[in-house]
């Protein structure tokens, strides 16, 4: 039986999908963190774990991001062959009731017109992506998938031939792992997609992560995905980078048909936040397919952390590497956009924003403040890409840096030289950080949005010495 879909439910649909996929940790997501943290051994990684189950549990209470990368927005709509919709077009909807949802629940904006020139953010975090298949039936299910750019960067698809055959396949996603190391905030989800042609394979790896985080393994493909998260595990990466067998929690496959020539495969990467929500509508009812549960109370593991004054440089010049501690004082955030401009400040040896000396930068852009907030949700970006100017920073007296993941061997020796510092925190537990900042007013750049300079006040910052 045909049924008419109004374009106005599917809008409204697709802003609360928006809310949930940005606020709420699925439930299999979150109870597999969870055995991971029960049976971690590691003290920092055990920490690191702590902290996200904590976020999830206040994200999902303050209806606010889970991670500050409120990410690239891409949408699967399997659309029932007796299904007619009414009213808008259905691409032009989920883009409307995507703007609308970043702009009034405070998300952070990410998305820019022009990818190579001007790279004008778009302010309204559109436009999506989205991958439409007709199925049989009378309803359509809507899945939208958040994806940050420290996890979508370090993905990869590769053409393998036939005769590489599994060894093939197992050497390139191992080995992409092997690479991305914790850039992408392990504990990691990963989607691979075997088969199709070049552009297929990525999307199957995809829709691969959307599967439940638990499978059977009574077919080749299963047995596959076990083997490989195995081999993940033994890399010893680790929670963030600590160490360990907790690199990956769960390696699934999809797979389709391929050329006689060819071997497609690709690699999709979550952070341990696997952002998606599902939704079923048919004519004038929605399904919600999101299962509810219990967080329980918060973890309390940093009671017996050191607590470290920025305002001491000597004092944070001599902690060690490995402490995690408790970070307080003045801190200046700084991504991409911004340290480009200081670049260009100082070949014209002209003074940036604040005083370099003894500062500390802090490699993130928050969410936009609501109301009654101080700061959005905020956390770290990947810091390496901030490596062409740290050298430089620290030769001019830079304290430290906070940021995540692993830095060049330049940037180390510069450290090193200049006994400068870095601090790693854990990625994607953006509201929880949100807490620790306890004043904040832009200094610079506000043009830039997320990447605009702030002046941060940070008390009780959870951070491990880096370097």
């Amino acid at each position: 039986m045909s049924s008419i879909i109004n374009s106005d439910i599917i809008y409204n649909t697709v802003k609360e999908l928006c809310l949930l996929a940005n606020t709420k940790l699925p439930k299999e997501e979150y109870f597999a963190l969870k055995k991971l943290y029960e049976n971690e051994t590691n003290f920092n990684a055990k920490c690191a774990l702590s902290q996200i189950l904590n976020n999830a549990k206040i994200a999902f209470e303050k209806k606010r991001p889970l991670c500050q990368d409120t990410g690239f927005v891409t949408v699967f709509a399997d659309i029932g062959n007796e299904v007619s919709i009414e009213g808008e077009i259905l691409e032009n909807v989920i883009n409307k009731a995507v703007r609308d949802a970043y702009l009034d629940n405070f998300f952070r904006k990410s998305i820019v017109s022009d990818p190579l020139f001007e790279r004008l953010n778009t302010q309204n975090n559109t436009p999506i992506m989205l991958h439409t298949n007709i199925v049989s039936g009378n309803e359509i299910k809507l899945t939208l998938s958040i994806k940050g750019g420290g996890c979508e960067n370090i993905s990869a698809t590769k053409m393998l031939t036939p005769a590489e055959g599994m060894k093939g396949i197992i050497d390139f996603v191992v080995n992409v792992i092997k690479l991305a190391n914790s850039k992408p905030c392990p504990p990691i989800r990963i989607g691979i997609g075997i088969g199709s042609n070049f552009e297929g394979a990525s999307i199957l790896s995809k829709k691969a992560l959307l599967l439940p985080v638990k499978h059977s393994d009574d077919d080749k493909f299963s047995r596959l995905a076990k083997d490989i998260l195995e081999k993940i595990n033994d890399l010893n990466i680790g929670v963030m980078g600590l160490g360990g067998k907790s690199t990956c929690y769960s390696v699934n496959i999809l797979h389709q048909p391929c050329h006689i020539a060819s071997l497609p495969v690709a690699v999709s990467i979550s952070c341990h936040s696997s952002r998606h929500s599902s939704v079923i509508i048919k004519t004038n009812k929605v399904i919600w397919l999101e299962e509810n549960y219990d967080f329980g109370p918060l973890i309390n593991s940093a009671q017996t952390l050191k607590k470290v004054d920025l305002n001491s440089p000597e004092i944070v010049r001599q902690l060690k590497k490995g402490e995690n501690i408790l970070l307080s004082g003045k801190v200046y955030t700084a991504r991409d956009a911004a340290h480009k401009k200081f670049a260009e400040i100082l070949k014209k040896n002209e003074k940036l924003p604040f005083d370099i000396k003894n500062a500390v930068i802090f490699y993130a852009g928050p969410c936009p403040a609501s109301s009654f907030e101080i700061i959005g949700p905020i956390g770290p970006t990947t810091s390496s890409r901030m490596d062409l100017y740290a050298s430089e920073l620290y030769s001019l007296g830079l304290l430290a840096v906070i940021g995540k993941g692993e830095r060049s061997d330049r940037v180390y020796a510069a450290m090193k030289k200049f006994n400068g510092k870095y601090f790693t925190v854990t990625g994607g537990i953006a509201s929880l950080l949100q807490n620790c900042v306890k004043s904040a007013r832009i200094i610079a750049y506000p043009e830039l949005g997320a990447e605009a300079v702030f002046e941060l006040e940070i008390e009780n910052l959870p951070v491990i010495v880096n370097a």
